[in-house]
């Protein structure tokens, strides 16, 4: 089950190492993690040794595992983007970075603002068509999408913004 963040108009940033804030491109979700009944019951399958599910959850290892609380976060892949290929590079080196999620207003001003520590579980890559949810301006019938999960490392921080932006 995950707990939707994007309402409204919601920007994500990222920082590594406490540079300054950078716009993540492309953001399609960003959601909490919760617990839900078929989580619990792969994971209790996993411990006694069921189908392939079990298998899997096998594989992985215990800290590379989304747990509650934890984020998800979906984008729209472009692999000449530096943000992205800065998000990879992070799941693939194991770095901490800072998400910021930003709530904007009408005029795209930042009213509210939260940082909060992650570093990535896992990522997956994938080819998805074009539909009539995600349309395409360059008339390009597949895009690339990658779907991270971050464990988070501690709560969000109310951070102070700007009336100016």
């Amino acid at each position: 089950m995950t707990t939707p963040q994007n309402e409204g108009s919601m920007m994500i940033y990222l920082m590594i190492d406490g540079a300054e804030p950078v716009e993540i491109p492309g953001v399609e979700e960003f959601a909490l993690t919760g617990e839900s009944p078929e989580a619990y019951r792969n994971r209790e399958n996993a411990r006694w040794g069921s189908p392939p599910q079990a298998r899997y959850m096998r594989r992985v290892p215990r800290w590379r595992r989304i747990n509650p609380g934890d984020l998800k976060l979906t984008l729209g892949y472009d692999p000449r983007n530096r943000v992205h290929q800065a998000l990879l590079a992070a799941g693939e080196e194991d770095v901490r970075l800072t998400l910021r999620r930003a709530i904007c207003d009408a005029t795209g001003w930042a009213v509210h603002a939260q940082d909060v520590d992650c570093s990535v579980l896992r990522y997956t890559l994938s080819l998805v068509a074009a539909n009539s949810s995600r349309s395409l301006e360059d008339g390009r019938s597949h895009a690339l999408a990658v779907n991270l999960r971050l464990k988070r490392h501690g709560d969000f921080r109310d951070v102070t913004v700007s009336p100016s932006g």
